[in-house]
């Protein structure tokens, strides 16, 4: 049987009177998004300086007060970038940190503000979350044959970005073995449509003093439905990295990339009419939360093939997602790719 963290989290707190009291400690990332989103004016000028050099001198009309809350913030900026994989430049940016120290040091007689509140994401609670695995019932059409068809699909774990939002980050994806049968009721065909082995995406936002890159990574096993591939199945590897622009409650996120992947499979007629395929081009996507536990994500990517019979092809997509219950959901998906536009409504069950 396998037990994640967060459905250990889910059975502790469906016994009543186990758990007591819930506490909220938030994340680093979370108090320096709180810190910066008090900064005004000049104080806000000041700090952007500092992030290019730690030397730069505080304005004479900043009070030793309003210079000590900017030194901190930057701070906490720079020591933020040196644990993560946008710090560019470890060296670099130790040296930073110690600069500002050592100037912060010198304001020791100078306090700053109380530390900002931050906001209680009660909904993030992961005890809110629906279950890690997912099974799904869907009916659809297809242009491609003229037909309808079944859908039944099953994921062993965590949650994709159109999932059910309570308990779970916004702005981040992490499935691993998820797969989807299709039965074509005109062709009376059963096929494996697709498969995900892991599919990972972070999509991290700008703001005003951090550009931290977006990033996803997949392996899988899909079908193009193009002319150099109508219905075969092709395994590969995706990746991509780019930037995220996101509200700040992170409810509306678009989102660019740069893409690139490699496919293969023996009905391909790929570079140089081989089995492979390579694939570079634009990928990026538009993500909602609505109102009543809907999620809205809209997703395409056009794709440049160097060496194939074709010169590119692509694939866009549309889901609508609506919570029902703690583990269900209901779900409408489109999707248009080069000899196929499908529509697919959606059962969700979480478990």
């Amino acid at each position: 049987m396998i037990v994640v963290p967060k459905d250990t989290i889910r059975a502790i707190a469906g016994v009543p009177g186990l758990v007591r009291v819930i506490g909220y400690r938030p994340s680093a990332e979370s108090v320096r998004r709180a810190e910066t989103a008090r900064l005004e004016g000049r104080e806000a000028d000041l700090v952007k300086r500092l992030l290019r050099d730690p030397s730069t001198p505080a304005p004479p009309e900043l009070s030793p007060a309003e210079t000590a809350s900017a030194l901190d913030v930057a701070i906490s900026l720079v020591d933020g970038a040196r644990t993560s994989s946008s710090a560019g430049g470890g060296s670099t940016a130790a040296a930073t940190w110690a600069s500002l120290v050592t100037r912060r040091a010198l304001l020791s007689g100078n306090a700053s503000p109380p530390p900002a509140p931050t906001p209680v994401p009660a909904d993030k609670a992961p005890h809110l979350a629906p279950a890690s695995m997912r099974l799904t019932v869907g009916d659809g059409a297809t242009t491609q044959y003229r037909s309808d068809f079944l859908a039944l699909g099953y994921r062993l774990v965590f949650h994709d970005l159109a999932d059910p939002p309570d308990g779970s980050s916004e702005l981040s994806q992490v499935q691993f073995l998820e797969a989807q049968l299709r039965y074509d009721l005109g062709r009376r065909t059963l096929t494996l449509d697709h498969v995900t082995f892991a599919d990972l995406v972070s999509l991290d936002p700008l703001t005003r003093f951090e550009k931290p890159l977006s990033w996803r990574v997949r392996a899988f096993a899909m079908r193009p439905r193009d002319r150099a591939c109508p219905d075969c199945l092709e395994q590969g590897l995706e990746g991509g990295v780019g930037a995220t622009l996101a509200s700040d409650s992170q409810r509306v996120a678009l989102f660019v990339m740069a893409d690139a992947y490699v496919l293969g499979s023996s009905g391909l007629h790929g570079i140089g009419g081989s089995f492979v395929r390579a694939g570079v081009g634009p990928y990026g996507g538009v993500r909602l939360h609505l109102p009543g536990h809907t999620v809205a994500l809209v997703t395409g990517g056009w794709s440049y093939l160097p060496g194939s019979s074709l010169v590119g092809t692509y694939d866009l997509g549309a889901t609508v997602r609506c919570e029902l219950g703690r583990d269900v959901a209901l779900g409408a998906e489109a999707r248009v790719q080069p000899l196929s536009t499908e529509a697919l409504l959606t059962s969700y069950f979480y478990f």
